[in-house]
């Protein structure tokens, strides 16, 4: 198979599985959120007093953009803005009862779509399907760092 026709497959099957668990994940009865909202949602829930410049760094996004997604945030009742604990100067992001809830919910609805998919394939598969993936992880980050470090390198 020609490399191309390799990578066109993989990323056609990438995009449908995609699809399918972000399906009933990022949207309830009431709210509605994007892709970059979950990732900030999913930071704040994992770091304790998590800053508004932490969020744009993590989301690869200006202070100013991260400044108006946490405003739709914190407008649905998701997230709340807050002193520090460690320093009251430092505003913080936390997420609310709903918020929390909120992410649970979405969680437990990718965990039960990865077990149906995943249980089609046998324990050893499943370990060598992780392996594969970790390695393919690694070998991107790899590759974006040095790009980061060599920005006028070619593709």
């Amino acid at each position: 198979m020609l490399k191309n026709e390799v990578i066109d497959q993989f990323l056609t099957q990438w995009q449908v599985i995609n699809r399918h668990l972000r399906q009933g994940m990022l949207a309830n009865d009431t709210i509605q959120i994007t892709r970059i909202q979950w990732l900030l949602l999913r930071y704040v829930q994992q770091t304790e007093d998590c800053t508004m410049g932490q969020l744009a760094e993590k989301c690869g996004v200006k202070l100013s953009t991260v400044s108006q997604m946490a405003d739709r945030l914190e407008k649905n009742g998701l997230i709340e803005r807050a002193t520090g604990k460690k320093d009251t100067r430092q505003k913080v992001v936390r997420l609310t009862t709903k918020g929390e809830e909120f992410v649970h919910s979405a969680l437990s609805i990718w965990a039960e779509l990865l077990t149906q998919s995943l249980g089609q394939f046998t324990s050893e598969e499943q370990t060598q399907f992780i392996d594969f993936l970790t390695r393919m992880a690694a070998a991107v980050t790899r590759e974006k760092r040095t790009r980061d470090l060599n920005p006028n390198k070619q593709l």
